[in-house]
């Protein structure tokens, strides 16, 4: 039986609350994600019209994350002074002008100003929302509703790159065609979304006229001790800034992006590469169905797995093992030339990198508390995403020097090894500073009491 924080909130109030915010987070990270990669699908002619090379196509790819890095916390910091219902708007409203802006792009040096612009305006909102939820429910019920939130980013794959393919190949907007219209119709969805946000989005629990008094008191006394529990002292950024326990937990998050920044940036051109396979060359509308199905793999794999955790404490192995799943699935491909193979690597990559986010995430709450729950997680969330400030980079360098990809999906696997040891000793000195000897009570246990 669950006898974690949880048990003052019953399912139905975790369910009730769940319907009424899960599916609008989805849809506002769905649009995030779509507008975030959809240069991936871009790629495929505008290299070609803007005369990229490999590594200036990763650099410009990179340039969102450097923009993000540098403005994720302070955002995250101004929703916490604010409230999330305006900043979630502000945020959903400029990236979207900021995404449809890139259509308009003529040079190498438009392109780079768009992508940090892109950043800057995006940045705050994956570690907002995993703020916000922490306002709502207490960790143990929280997991699913992370992992819905989390599985938009596979659904948006899965959707996002057929609909992206078909846009290039037959859309026209304001004369442009093909991946010009392709952004600015991507990017003008969330500026209207971000309009109509301020009236569907409750900011918490006691502002919610559909909760009655009894579920807002029993939400309140959940959290209360959850924020007792808590391992860290309570601090602010500065602090937050020079915690080691931050650092690692970035590293780990470094290591899972890592896997994403072949699937993002490069995953269409190595479908494109399979034309001599599959028969001939292949449409952008084909590309894009066949570089959806490791999202389609990852959307499955994260619903079970994150219902599978619901209710369960923390484990190591909970932490570690889709990491390792997501090592392994990213250098398969470059030991292989068949299509097949690839695309079995890649799926793996996928699902695991994926669903280690879910129970990542489960971490940081359990570390931080009070003003360092919002710049802590920010601070985590910035130097995991650093990964795609300078791995698109390098991967399109070792591509530029060798003409394949196989070196970089080496290296990739490499450094999501090093991520997924220090997952293991985070684990396990999280399972030994535990503040109560209760293993329901810490939130985390270890392997062998799992």
């Amino acid at each position: 039986m669950n006898t974690g924080f949880s048990a003052g909130v019953s399912q139905d109030l975790v369910r009730k609350i769940s319907w009424r915010i899960t599916p609008v987070l989805m849809l506002m990270y769905f649009m995030c994600i779509i507008d975030r990669v959809n240069l991936g699908y871009a790629s495929l002619t505008m290299n070609k019209e803007l005369g990229l090379t490999a590594a200036q196509y990763g650099f410009a790819a990179g340039l969102l994350y450097m923009a993000y890095i540098l403005c994720e916390v302070p955002s995250n910091i101004l929703l916490h002074r604010t409230s999330p219902r305006i900043w979630f708007t502000r945020i959903m409203i400029t990236w979207g002008l900021c995404s449809a802006a890139t259509g308009l792009i003529q040079n190498e040096t438009h392109l780079y100003t768009a992508r940090l612009l892109l950043g800057a305006a995006e940045a705050g909102l994956f570690p907002g929302v995993l703020y916000y939820l922490t306002r709502w429910l207490p960790r143990e019920e929280r997991v699913s509703v992370v992992a819905m939130f989390m599985m938009a980013a596979p659904i948006a794959f899965v959707v996002g790159a057929p609909v992206s393919g078909y846009l290039i190949d037959h859309a026209s907007v304001f004369g442009y065609s093909g991946w010009r219209a392709m952004l600015i119709i991507e990017g003008l969805i969330p500026v209207a979304l971000g309009l109509i946000l301020p009236f569907i989005l409750t900011n918490t629990p006691e502002e919610a006229k559909w909760l009655t008094a009894t579920e807002k008191s029993a939400i309140r006394s959940a959290l209360a001790e959850e924020e007792k529990s808590a391992i860290a002292n309570d601090h602010g950024f500065l602090k937050a800034l020079a915690d080691g326990k931050v650092w690692a937990l970035g590293f780990v998050f470094f290591g899972i992006n890592v896997t994403f920044s072949i699937l993002f940036w490069f995953l269409p051109q190595m479908v494109a590469g399979f034309k001599s396979t599959m028969g001939g060359n292949l449409t952008t509308g084909q590309i894009g169905m066949i570089s959806a199905s490791p999202f389609a793999t990852a959307a499955i794999a994260m619903l079970v797995y994150g219902f599978w955790l619901k209710g369960k404490a923390t484990t190591v192995a909970h932490v570690s093992g889709p990491i390792a799943v997501a090592a392994l699935g990213t250098v398969i491909p470059a030991m292989s030339a068949s299509p097949y193979v690839i695309m079995v690597g890649l799926c793996m990559a996928a699902a695991g990198a994926f669903c280690a986010m879910v129970s990542f995430w489960q971490l940081p709450p359990m570390i931080f508390k009070g003003r360092t729950a919002a710049s802590g997680i920010a601070m985590v969330a910035a130097i995991g995403v650093s990964s795609n400030a300078v791995i698109p980079w390098i991967n399109g360098y070792i591509k530029d020097m060798t003409g394949s990809l196989n070196g970089a999906m080496m290296f990739n696997g490499g450094v999501i090894v090093l991520a997924l040891i220090t997952a293991i000793i985070i684990s396990f000195k999280l399972t030994r500073q535990s503040p109560t000897p209760s293993a329901e009570a810490s939130g985390i246990r270890g392997t062998a009491r799992s």
